[in-house]
């Protein structure tokens, strides 16, 4: 922790930030997760809303057949608790 303490001291806010629109448009769970821990900040916060949100971590834990198999269950666990 102390070298994630050392680079975000050294980052510029703007590298940050495109770092994290990178990130979010690549890796959908890393989009999750950045949305539902700052969701408190969206002032669209509405029942549309949450249900893409449920709905894109139900579907990025789906194996090729559609169904959530047991090694990806910890994974919708840990994003709806945060959402």
């Amino acid at each position: 922790m102390e070298q994630v303490d050392e680079l975000l001291d050294k980052t510029a806010h703007d590298e940050l930030k495109k770092f994290v629109r990178d990130q979010a448009t690549l890796n959908v769970s890393f989009r999750n997760l950045f949305l539902s821990s700052f969701v408190q900040l969206n002032s669209d916060e509405s029942k549309g809303f949450y249900e893409k949100q449920l709905k894109s971590i139900f579907r990025s834990a789906k194996d090729r057949d559609g169904f959530i198999n047991w090694s990806n269950v910890s994974h919708v666990d840990n994003a709806v608790a945060n959402l």
